[in-house]
């Protein structure tokens, strides 16, 4: 893997490289001759045992970034996979700040499609969960004739694509590198490598998203959410990211499957804790009617319009919209976008001025504002 990073950053050739979680320096060592290097890890205490007097020591991270200087390159190996999600966030925040336009990161993570390997050249005993769920677990690494216990996590790839793309890097190309299963002699993937381009941040801090379900969707929920999240973050960040349960749905809306809201809760607990989406709204429509006279000026107690659509749900949902702007779709809706494109239709909506918009590009990206 050392050798895979070493050879991007020699393709690059970057004149400045920050080591984002350096540990016992054992890249920025081989290439800071030539490169005017720094290095930065939660772990002072060995940055100071491994420390190269030519190369620059980042003891306050945060510091770093008030002082404005910036890196043509940044890596960071195998870290994202032994944090936790609230602390993966602050580092890609934290290295998309560092991080000169157009310039690349490199990211290694242990590869989530192997964890379930019991043994390899590099470690013994297995990740035994779901490949979907994210999980940490221990396992025992091999160093020499030295046997190691550590923890990590599992994630499935999305999780990190997902990440990247919400802090505004696209990815340029995935490596994967050898290994083997000790026990069959298959060939494995230890790790990951992500080359990845810092493009423009496109925050849209004044703009929610919200996704509409109900139980009916379980089946559909994850795969449908991922797909929605990851296409229209694109390029771009959303405030917040909601989704909203209209746990009572009748019959004549949608036929396709039987209402299960375990198995919904369940998956949604799940995108919660990946960090694919930030809130969950449950709405059971037996209270906070007076909405209607709030919007309409107008007395009811039904859920759902004339049509079926479960206009009470949605009136609730709004109720829970921080930001001035919403993006609503329904959870059956398939975008195809590009970089960015979600952001560039955005700013032209609101600088029409108008209440409601409509998308209307179906080949980069469709649906109701």
């Amino acid at each position: 893997m050392d050798y895979k990073i070493i050879s991007l950053i020699q393709k690059y050739r970057p004149k400045t490289l920050l080591d984002y979680g350096a540990g016992k320096f054992k890249i920025i060592n081989s290439v800071s001759p030539y490169i005017k290097c720094a290095v930065f890890d939660i772990n002072q205490e060995i940055l100071k045992q491994s420390h190269n007097s030519s190369i620059k020591m980042i003891e306050n991270i945060d510091d770093l970034i008030n002082s404005k200087e910036k890196f043509e390159m940044i890596i960071c190996c195998l870290v994202l996979c032994n944090t936790n999600e609230e602390l993966n966030n602050k580092i890609l925040f934290n290295i998309s700040k560092l991080l000169i336009k157009k310039c690349h990161l490199i990211i290694s993570i242990c590869n989530p499609f192997f964890d379930d390997i019991q043994n390899t050249e590099l470690r013994i005993k297995r990740y035994e969960g779901d490949y979907s769920n994210i999980s940490l677990y221990k396992k025992n690494i091999i160093y020499g004739n030295n046997i190691k216990e550590k923890e990590d996590y599992h994630r499935p790839f999305l999780y990190y694509e997902n990440l990247l793309q919400r802090n505004g890097f696209k990815i340029i190309n995935i490596y994967d590198t050898d290994g083997v299963n000790i026990d069959n002699l298959n060939y494995i993937s230890e790790h990951f490598i992500f080359d990845v381009e810092k493009n423009n941040y496109n925050d849209m801090y004044d703009c929610s998203l919200l996704i509409k379900t109900c139980p009916k969707d379980h089946l559909i929920v994850d795969t449908c959410i991922r797909h929605i999240v990851n296409r229209l973050e694109y390029g771009q960040k959303f405030n917040e990211r909601l989704v909203i349960v209209d746990e009572e749905n009748p019959d004549i809306n949608i036929g396709y499957s039987k209402n299960d809201y375990v198995s919904l809760k369940n998956k949604l607990d799940e995108l919660k804790k990946e960090n694919i989406i930030d809130k969950i709204i449950y709405c059971n429509n037996e209270e906070g009617f007076e909405l209607y006279e709030k919007y309409f000026g107008q007395k009811s107690k039904k859920a759902n319009a004339k049509n079926g659509q479960q206009l009470f749900t949605i009136l609730k949902s709004f109720e829970s919209i921080k930001t001035k702007y919403v993006y609503q779709t329904d959870i059956d809706n398939f975008f195809r976008t590009r970089f960015g494109d979600f952001y560039k239709r955005f700013i032209k909506y609101k600088e029409s001025k108008a209440i409601t918009g409509f998308l209307s590009n179906l080949k980069e990206i469709s649906e109701e504002l």
